[in-house]
């Protein structure tokens, strides 16, 4: 759990930096957009599988 809310802070804040970046219309650096493409949707499929692994585990009690 603590390493998809990592990624999503990540993603979440690389993605506020290339729209502030925007927003001064200056040039995005690379990694920004590179991390929130990355972070973002692995933070997602971390968090649904926890959510998956938290149904099986209750129906087995």
């Amino acid at each position: 759990m603590i390493l998809a809310v990592a990624f999503a802070i990540v993603g979440l804040l690389s993605l506020a930096a290339i729209l502030a970046t925007a927003f001064v219309q200056g040039t995005v650096w690379p990694g920004f957009v590179l991390a929130s493409y990355f972070c973002l949707p692995t933070a997602f499929l971390l968090m649904v599988a926890l959510v998956v692994w938290s149904v099986i585990g209750r129906r087995r009690t």
